[in-house]
């Protein structure tokens, strides 16, 4: 006797479903984190509050080679403008050879700031970014 259109009907759901389940359960077997060393499973929090998988041995480490790369940075001598001043004794110079904005403090230029006054400096990498210090005035 042949089934009706409601037995197929059914017959094609739980076909469905059973093939469904299957997925769900080779998709539970990639993701398992089951046997995975309790090492992996930790985060850390590094100086500035971010979430990093790196441990406090591995950050000091990795400290110690971005303050190498800042002795790097902060041994060439630059020239460039004073583009920028304000009254709370900041500006900014334009790199003559980069054209990149740079920060400067009053107290790492011996004269005032004045807008447009070339300057020679020594770049360092400070905790806000690279800044100039060592800065003079040029002729």
């Amino acid at each position: 006797m042949a089934d009706s259109f409601f037995k197929k009907e059914n017959n094609k759901k739980k076909k469905q479903k059973q093939e469904e389940k299957l997925k769900r359960r080779e998709e539970r077997k990639q993701h398992n984190n089951k046997g995975k060393d309790l090492e992996d499973l930790f985060v850390y929090v590094d100086k500035q509050g971010q979430l990093t998988h790196l441990t406090p041995e591995e950050q000091a480490l990795q400290e110690k080679q971005d303050y190498k790369n800042t002795e790097k940075i902060s041994q060439e001598n630059h020239e460039g403008t004073i583009s920028y001043v304000t009254d709370k004794g900041y500006a900014f110079v334009i790199d003559s050879k980069t054209r990149e904005s740079i920060f400067l403090h009053q107290n790492d230029l011996n004269i005032p700031l004045e807008k447009g006054l070339k300057i020679s400096f020594k770049l360092e990498q400070s905790k806000n970014g690279i800044r100039a210090v060592e800065a003079a005035k040029t002729e």
